[in-house]
């Protein structure tokens, strides 16, 4: 799933929908095993986040009263609904707002319509929705519009086209720092979904080494000591002894299964795998075995 920026309204994507997340499954990209790790991470940071959130957007000088009007009903409206997960409703009220808003302001309505059309699904129209917002946003807003475009090529298994986009972010935008973590993360992860397992763990590596404080990297380290390997998780327990379960009836059917556990918060989850992947063409031929002859719930990692 989906990291846009955390210092502003982005990362709304990420912080506040861990629950499909994988589902953003970033691709997906922060996997649902660490959605319980990156909550306790950011629990506490929750609340100063909207209240930052909510500065940012005021803090702007409104030219016209029209326009003022317009981006306080943005505030007060759209973004409680991007904070709770209702994609479709914030994006209606950002498509009314984009009428009458002012030059200064149509920027941010199209960068919060482009992240409501990610969480949508709708990769395409959400890279077109961007590119209007960039050729009107001022330097800070475009980081984010950049990332935002990127972050639906990876969602498109476009990798290639995200790297190209997340490396001219690194040159252009060098001197912002606010950004780069996440930049670095994004990387490894793009990297990592090709199986190119050197490159991504040099970016992993550079962003453990320049931001050692970052959330990025702490999901970073985790997804390290995962292994240069793709597998398939069919299960997630706070039982062992239920994890353990699954683990003998698989193997018992002749699936290479191995159980794995996670700390997060104050208890131990277990997490159900099956295999050892070099590709991940590879893991997902074994994923659709497992969908139509056991009928469990699969997710590659990573």
């Amino acid at each position: 799933m989906y990291i846009l920026k955390r210092n502003k309204f982005g990362q709304w994507s990420e912080r506040f929908n861990l629950g499909h997340r994988e589902t953003l499954k970033f691709c997906k990209p922060i996997t649902f095993e660490y959605s319980s790790r990156r909550r306790s991470l950011s629990e506490g940071m929750g609340k100063n986040f909207k209240i930052a959130v909510n500065c940012f957007l005021l803090s702007i000088v409104f030219c016209h009263n029209v326009f003022a009007y317009t981006y306080t009903k943005a505030v007060d409206e759209v973004v409680p609904f991007l904070l709770n997960g209702n994609y479709q409703k914030a994006y209606n009220l950002c498509s009314k707002l984009e009428h009458n808003a002012g030059k200064n302001s149509i920027a941010e309505i199209f960068y919060l319509q482009g992240v409501c059309l990610i969480h949508l699904q709708d990769y395409a129209q959400a890279r077109d929705v961007l590119k209007k917002g960039l050729r009107k946003a001022d330097s800070d807003l475009a980081i984010e519009i950049y990332l935002g475009i990127a972050d639906t090529y990876f969602m498109e298994y476009s990798f290639d086209k995200a790297i190209s986009i997340y490396k001219q972010l690194l040159t252009k935008y060098k001197k912002n720092e606010d950004y780069l973590s996440a930049v670095y993360f994004k990387l490894g992860k793009a990297y990592q979904k090709k199986s190119d397992w050197v490159n991504s763990e040099y970016y992993f590596s550079l962003l453990k080494k320049k931001y050692p404080q970052s959330l990025e990297t702490e999901l970073a380290s985790m997804y390290l000591s995962e292994g240069n390997f793709f597998t398939i998780q069919v299960g997630c327990f706070t039982s062992k002894k239920n994890a353990l379960k699954l683990c003998k009836d698989l193997k018992n059917k002749g699936y290479e299964s191995y159980m794995t556990s996670l700390k997060a918060k104050k208890k131990k989850l277990y997490r159900v795998r099956v295999g050892k992947f070099v590709s991940r063409f590879a893991a997902e031929y074994a994923q659709e075995e497992l969908k139509n002859k056991e009928a469990l719930p699969t997710h590659i990692f990573p």
